[in-house]
């Protein structure tokens, strides 16, 4: 007879106020997904032995703790089961992220943008935000 380990499942508290996931959060920024990997890590909030995927964002807005126009890896499990959040390349997020190495969850506040356009702009002016060049479409005066 085969004997299964029960599975894993994430468990949140639910999703606190706005106001209290700022401020529980050390990074708050919206950013596009340039590339999704998974780690050999196997620590995931704070369980060992748990799988860990980096996503890569590329910051366009910041609220809280990383600067805009920067790159950063933000860590989260693999699956919903440890509450990992499903990264997508080339989607844009708002991450609410925590501690000195970046993770998130699906029990924090992060989503995809397309959906929470009321929450960005709950989120009042940004700490900094990514201006591309500007690009001029007349021919400069020689």
């Amino acid at each position: 007879m085969a004997c299964v380990a029960p599975a894993e499942a994430c468990d949140c508290m639910g999703t606190p106020p706005l106001r209290a996931s700022v401020a529980m959060s050390d990074a708050v920024f919206m950013g596009v997904v340039l590339a999704v990997r998974d780690s050999a890590e196997s620590e995931w909030n704070g369980s060992r032995g748990v799988p860990v995927r980096i996503a890569n964002v590329h910051v366009e807005t910041s609220w809280k703790g990383v600067p805009a126009d920067t790159v950063v890896d933000v860590r989260t499990g693999r699956s919903e089961g440890d509450c990992g959040f499903a990264f997508e390349p080339e989607h844009r997020y708002l991450v609410f992220a925590h501690g000195p190495v970046l993770k998130t969850g699906i029990c924090d506040r992060t989503t995809f943008v397309r959906f929470e356009r009321g929450l960005i702009d709950s989120l009042g002016v940004p700490m900094s935000q990514y201006r591309r060049p500007f690009k001029r479409h007349t021919k400069p005066r020689p």
